[in-house]
């Protein structure tokens, strides 16, 4: 469980896909810059919808890497 963030974060670093950003194309930033940004603010934000994961919240809510927890469904 303790590597779920740093995953979570490499896939998101790994499949980013470009899209209309105002920053990029305001020149207020360039591509490579907006990408880095992209990729330093990534959250990771578990969804607790099962039982087991909220009978098991406090050890979820210790795992470094993770940013906020949503409960529902």
């Amino acid at each position: 469980m303790r590597r779920i963030p740093v995953e979570a974060r490499a896939i998101v670093t790994a499949t980013r896909r470009w899209g209309p950003t105002l920053s990029a194309s305001a020149d207020i930033l360039d591509n490579a810059d907006c990408l880095h940004r992209a990729n330093e603010n990534i959250l990771v934000c578990p969804i607790l919808d099962m039982k087991k994961s909220v009978d098991n919240l406090e050890e979820i809510a210790s795992v470094p890497g993770i940013d906020v927890l949503s409960m529902g469904t």
